[in-house]
């Protein structure tokens, strides 16, 4: 990323926040302000549809949105809060049928179906080792975050379905684990059927 190109994710939330503390209401929370930003800082957007958050590199923008380059934000031809994500099985029924899981039963995490092919088969950013998150990935990167904050770092992140992580539930091997980034549940984790359709953010 050329040097200057992009204004940092915690210098532009900064900006904002200064605007935010001078309109806020005396009853507003202001650790819950702190809490954002410390958690901002964990994050640094790479200019290419990637930001980290320590050792993980994540893309901004949900499989089936597109990352506008010169606006550094996800576009797509959904319509709604979709914004062109789409949505899959973690495996398919027929997979399930055959008395397959998609899942590695040693780690409990994915290594086939629609979801996991959709990361596993993806070039982007020059990188073609992207996969699912696990349970405990997908969950933290929501940790000290709202949606409306979360979107500073993930923009356009649809609203009306979870999730999927890659990590099977412990005693069911027809259900993975799912996270919300809908305000009214942000960062609620569920298990859910592996055959219903889910949104996906690839991880490496």
């Amino acid at each position: 990323m050329k040097k200057g190109a992009y204004i940092s994710l915690l210098t532009f939330f900064l900006v904002f926040l200064n605007i935010a503390v001078a309109c806020q209401d005396s009853g507003d929370d202001e650790a819950d302000w702190s809490t954002t930003i410390t958690t901002l800082a964990n994050f640094s957007d790479n200019g290419d549809g990637t930001v980290n958050q320590g050792t993980l590199v994540w893309m901004k923008c949900a499989q089936g949105q597109v990352w506008d380059g010169s606006l550094n934000t996800c576009t797509g031809t959904g319509s709604g809060t979709t914004y062109g994500a789409f949505s899959l099985a973690y495996c398919e029924q027929a997979t399930l049928d055959a008395s397959g899981t998609c899942t590695d039963g040693g780690t409990l995490e994915s290594n086939s179906g629609p979801a996991y092919s959709s990361c596993a088969d993806l070039t982007f950013a020059g990188s073609s080792d992207w996969r699912l998150p696990t349970k405990y990935e997908l969950d933290l990167v929501a940790e000290g975050f709202n949606r409306e904050t979360f979107l500073y770092v993930f923009p356009q992140t649809p609203d009306d379905k979870y999730f999927w992580s890659g990590t099977q539930v412990e005693d069911d091997t027809a259900t993975a684990y799912t996270v919300s980034f809908a305000k009214s549940t942000f960062g609620n984790v569920q298990s859910t059927s592996k055959t219903s359709p889910k949104y996906i953010r690839c991880v490496r």
